[in-house]
């Protein structure tokens, strides 16, 4: 349905509601919530315009980067989207729902990177968004199973595996218990 609403929105030339449709579905939980697939037939429907003016659109795309065939170009794009953030350009959208996808995004693009290359990512700030997340989102626990993913796997690749054993018994029981998980990774 919201890809319907996207494309009837974008056939009218209504192209900021394309993307406020978009942002209310979730933006990058979308991919949780329906999986990457139908998350990247959604971006790759709106406008470069409309992506590049705002933040959660542009996250979106990098989250699709990050489980594509080019994900090598999704850490890049996100250094240069989080150094865009810390200078203020997109100050009027950082609402709590841009910084838990801002947060996300930073998680899906760690794993991917682990996975695909030698990208070291900042080991301290992944924690502080697992934290934040959980915190921030007790009622979307789909959305703890990102970060907590990408510990897991940064710690098994350092051979701190009782390290992640807690973790691990995290990951199972959310991806046990939440209805509807489709998985995000």
């Amino acid at each position: 349905r919201v890809l319907e609403a996207v494309e009837c929105a974008l056939g009218a030339g209504l192209n900021e509601l394309a993307g406020a449709i978009v942002e209310a579905a979730g933006a990058v939980r979308y991919v949780t919530a329906e999986g990457i697939s139908q998350a990247r037939q959604l971006y790759q429907l709106l406008p470069e315009s409309l992506v590049h003016s705002r933040l959660r659109l542009r996250l979106l795309g990098i989250v699709s980067l990050a489980h594509h065939a080019q994900s090598s170009r999704a850490a890049p794009e996100f250094a240069k989207l989080d150094a865009e953030v810390a200078g203020g350009r997109f100050a009027a959208q950082m609402d709590e729902e841009a910084r838990i996808d801002l947060e996300v995004t930073r998680s899906i693009v760690a794993f991917s990177s682990v996975e695909h290359s030698l990208y070291r990512p900042d080991w301290s700030a992944l924690r502080a968004d697992t934290l934040r997340i959980r915190a921030s989102s007790p009622g979307d626990q789909r959305l703890w199973v990102v970060p907590i993913a990408t510990e897991i796997q940064l710690l098994l690749r350092q051979g701190r595996a009782l390290d992640a054993a807690p973790l691990i018994d995290d990951y199972v029981q959310l991806t046990q218990h939440v209805n509807g998980f489709r998985g995000a990774l």
